[in-house]
């Protein structure tokens, strides 16, 4: 028996932990008090104010139908053995030398730092089973042509941009032959055994991909590094997991192996987009081809180290989504069964809740300051059948990531308009850019970064301010406020976020490499 596998710079198994029977069971009452509480919030007898009631039902229903639609997924993780005979049986004439199929590895890198796209071509070099590895420079970069040379491996470079990150992949599939293609972003440094335990799985004829999981290195420690590394947990532990019971496994940029034959059937990676990976799953969905997602830990990446490169990570991935939403529209694509196109669906979902936070962070404030009222019921009956819902979402969260973690609640509400500028991009067909305003080559300011931010931090103040100076509604007036004091929190916790990133950039000091998402291209992660 082949050793447990282990990552040379990691503690903890490579194989993701399993959805827990415990954690399933708490699921199933999750989805029982949400549909309790939707059917409470959203009766129209109960309605206030119609405006502010109406904004309420569509951010409670974004709400609700991610939450069912997440955690319907998460009940679905087969939690049989990943690895079927016909895997095994290939994974040993693999190793055994028996089957040499020609495996081709491209790293797609765009003006990313030196050391970085280093690390991540010695680690794909040295992996085990035979392969030729391609550095796919859309930068046309002389120093990182050397560094293929010394380091003994392909480079690649084209005359344009077309396609970007797609076109770049495209270029390279052109100028390569093998039968099997694997992927990998400039930062994401694979595992040796990368090839040994992904490309089995493509054993059966019909699979098209193999994706596993991404993961993020925290080498600074710093609060957005952890916060956007956690962010993903639920995403790639419970969800990805459950989108294989759907053939839904989709790509998600980087980490992947595909079947060549697969990849001429839908001529490559779909170039018509920011977000090549999601949008190519789904071309291969519907041509009939299958896909795997593989819950293991096999390559690293960089995560964003500061609260700009993590907003503009969140545009560009919300970009890609709402694509999806907008321009692919999954219920009306053909080929694709109704559970593919559901899954399809819950990238742009999960996104769409920024709307839900936005209208969560306005909703106590506009109470105080103003005396709307979106729902006619008294604050005690909301807040008990509120709490049900929300102590088992955290419960479900707590169960599987081994505790309450504070850090991505804090990402997550904060990039609220992050999320809704994203919408509105994608909708009036504008250049999906989020870039701060600061001049070419210098750091953002602290109120460039958080603008919308402070502003929400304002109004929660006043509103906390002229709530307590006129107190009529004794019970709504205290809910209310301290809602407002937990967003004046989190929202102070996020803009000292930005001027602490502000302080280390005015310092001389190395910080490392450079990981703003202005130097990469993958689309939906996903």
């Amino acid at each position: 028996m082949r050793a447990p596998l282990a990552l040379p710079y990691l503690s903890e198994p490579v194989e993701i932990p399993r959805v827990r029977s415990s954690t399933r069971g708490v699921m199933g009452l999750l989805l029982v008090a949400a549909i309790v509480y939707g059917s409470f919030v959203l009766a129209p007898w109960r309605h206030g104010d119609w405006i502010p009631y109406v904004a309420l039902v569509l951010a409670e229903t974004i709400l609700l139908g991610n939450a069912v639609a997440m955690w319907w997924t998460g009940l679905s993780v087969d939690t049989r053995a990943h690895d079927r005979p016909e895997v095994h049986a290939f994974r040993q004439a693999l190793l055994s030398g028996v089957s040499t199929p020609t495996v081709d590895v491209i790293i797609t890198v765009y003006g990313e730092p030196l050391d970085v796209i280093t690390r991540t071509v010695r680690a794909a070099r040295d992996m085990r089973l035979a392969h030729n590895v391609y550095v796919c420079d859309d930068g046309r970069s002389d120093a990182i042509r050397d560094l293929c040379t010394h380091l003994g491996v392909g480079y690649l470079r084209r005359d344009d941009r077309r396609g970007v990150k797609a076109g770049n992949a495209n270029r390279a599939l052109a100028r390569t032959h093998g039968d099997y293609v694997a992927i990998f972003d400039a930062d994401h440094a694979a595992h040796p055994d990368f090839l040994v335990v992904a490309l089995p799985h493509l054993a059966r004829p019909e699979v098209a991909f193999v994706q596993c999981s991404q993961a993020y290195r925290t080498d600074n420690g710093n609060f957005i590094e952890i916060a956007a590394a956690q962010s993903q947990q639920v995403f790639y532990e419970v969800i990805c997991p459950g989108k294989n019971r759907f053939n839904a496994a989709f790509h998600v940029g980087t980490n992947a192996v595909f079947r060549r034959t697969a990849l001429d059937d839908v001529n490559g990676f779909y170039e018509d987009t920011h977000s090549e990976d999601i949008w190519t799953s789904i071309r291969l969905h519907q041509r009939g081809w299958t896909s795997v997602y593989l819950p293991h830990i096999l390559a690293r990446g960089l995560s964003p180290d500061t609260l700009d490169s993590h907003f503009r990570q969140q545009f560009r991935w919300a970009s890609g989504s709402f694509e999806i939403l907008l321009r692919a529209n999954p219920f009306a694509a053909k080929g694709l069964t109704f559970d593919q196109r559901v899954q399809y669906l819950t990238p742009p979902l999960h996104f769409l809740q920024g709307f839900s936070n936005l209208w969560f962070l306005l909703l106590p404030p506009l109470f105080l300051l103003f005396g709307i009222t979106p729902l006619e019921t008294d604050s005690a009956t909301w807040l008990t059948i509120y709490l049900p819902f929300w102590v088992l979402t955290q419960a479900v969260l707590w169960m599987q990531s081994g505790g309450f973690r504070i850090r991505p609640v804090v990402l997550s509400v904060a990039s609220a308009p992050v999320h809704v500028a994203a919408f509105f991009a994608v909708l009036f067909r504008r250049r999906a850019v989020w870039r701060s305003t600061g001049a070419k080559g210098s750091a953002p300011t602290v109120l460039e970064v958080t603008l919308p931010q402070v502003v929400l931090l304002a109004i929660n103040l006043a509103g906390i301010v002229v709530g307590l100076s006129t107190i009529e509604n004794v019970t709504g007036t205290a809910i209310c406020v301290a809602l407002s004091i937990v967003h004046v929190l989190v929202l102070s916790r996020v803009i000292a976020q930005a001027v602490a990133d502000r302080r280390r950039d005015a310092s001389p000091t190395d910080h490392g490499p450079d990981r703003s998402p202005t130097t990469t291209q993958e689309g939906v992660p996903t």
